[in-house]
């Protein structure tokens, strides 16, 4: 059994074996809340990596412009997050820094503040793209230890970093660990706290989701898979196993990254106790299943096959049966542009 020895990691502090990635695309005012919710929480960690992923609505120029600023996009004063994370706070003091290539490798992370970074790409190659180089940028520092790859558009709770190296230090075995993730404009509603995978539909499914939360998943949970909107994972969760498949490009990617895990003896967890606040679909106009849209709608048809024959091939004729289903739908819902790009998929096997 793998087990990880406890960091150095204390409230009050910056966690100086620890990182966090955030992937933007099109959502710097997303991206703004989301790292200034790491830098109002306590602890810290020692490196925030904002990874810009070929935005085209000028994130870079204004990623650089906060940096000088350090303000927080404000929201609706009675918008209900205020309740629960200090984005009406000042942000404490931080090193900014920003290029168009990854930081150099001799940059010294400091010892008393904490340093963000932002990395500009000039071409969106999708969500694990980013995160992979993130990944990368943070472990090729001796001292990192542990990486916190979080969705642009999530905004974290004080206390759940600090949460999260509680159940790392309690539970050593586990390599990777989910949070609890809550609507970002119903707190109180959970989004998920894992997921259930049905192989031979082809279905992934959020545990909890739409549930107001009143502790019933303040436990451990029978679980599939962690959702990937917000991840901590070890250096040797990443070793062993290699890096997030870039194929994929949208979905599937924490799916496919578990299932190679369990297959190599590696076990995840899940932090109740780590509370992350998810605005979901922000990146691709999407927010509930009703409201897809056709990029994000697109990729979850691609994507279900792509895994299936990956890793469940003998269920490929039952999924293929259950797309029947996914046409009809988008049929009722008048979606009649999507149907010739499922058809494209399923006939022709591009995928």
């Amino acid at each position: 059994m793998t087990t990880v020895q406890k960091g150095l990691c204390v409230k009050s502090s910056v966690c100086s074996d620890t990182a966090a990635v955030v992937v933007n695309y099109n959502g710097w005012e997303d991206t703004v809340r989301c790292v200034a919710s790491i830098l109002l929480g306590d602890p810290v960690p020692a490196l925030i990596l904002i990874i810009d992923n070929g935005s085209t609505d000028d994130s870079f120029t204004h990623l650089r412009q906060w940096g000088a600023e350090r303000t927080i996009p404000p929201l609706a004063e009675s918008h209900p997050i205020y309740r629960y994370v200090p984005l009406k706070k000042s942000l404490p003091a931080f090193i900014f820094h920003a290029e168009t290539s990854a930081p150099g490798e001799t940059m010294q992370l400091p010892d008393k503040q904490p340093a963000v970074w932002v990395i500009h790409q000039a071409e969106n190659r999708g969500f694990a793209a980013g995160a992979n180089l993130g990944l990368s940028r943070a472990f090729a520092r001796s001292a990192i230890q542990w990486v916190w790859i979080l969705n642009h558009d999530t905004v974290v709770a004080p206390d759940a970093l600090a949460a999260l190296r509680r159940c790392t230090a309690e539970q050593s075995q586990h390599l990777l660990w989910g949070s609890k993730l809550l609507d970002f404009d119903q707190p109180e509603v959970i989004q998920a706290v894992g997921g259930h995978y049905r192989p031979c539909l082809g279905l992934p499914t959020h545990i909890g989701q739409g549930e107001a939360d009143r502790g019933q998943y303040d436990r451990p949970v029978a679980m599939d898979y962690p959702v990937g909107a917000a991840l901590f994972v070890h250096h040797r969760f990443v070793e062993a196993v290699g890096a997030l498949d870039e194929s994929y490009f949208l979905y599937f990617e924490e799916l496919d990254w578990i299932t190679r895990a369990r297959r190599k003896g590696l076990t995840f967890g899940y932090c109740w106790q780590s509370r992350v606040f998810h605005r979901e679909g922000s990146a691709t106009g999407g927010k509930i299943v009703r409201q897809k849209s056709e990029l994000s709608d697109f990729y979850l048809v691609r994507n279900r096959l792509i895994f299936t024959r990956r890793y469940y091939p003998w269920c490929l004729p039952l999924v293929y049966v259950s797309f029947i289903g996914v046409l009809l739908r988008r049929i009722v819902r008048g979606q009649w542009r999507r149907i010739p790009k499922i058809l494209k998929i399923l006939v022709t096997h591009r995928v």
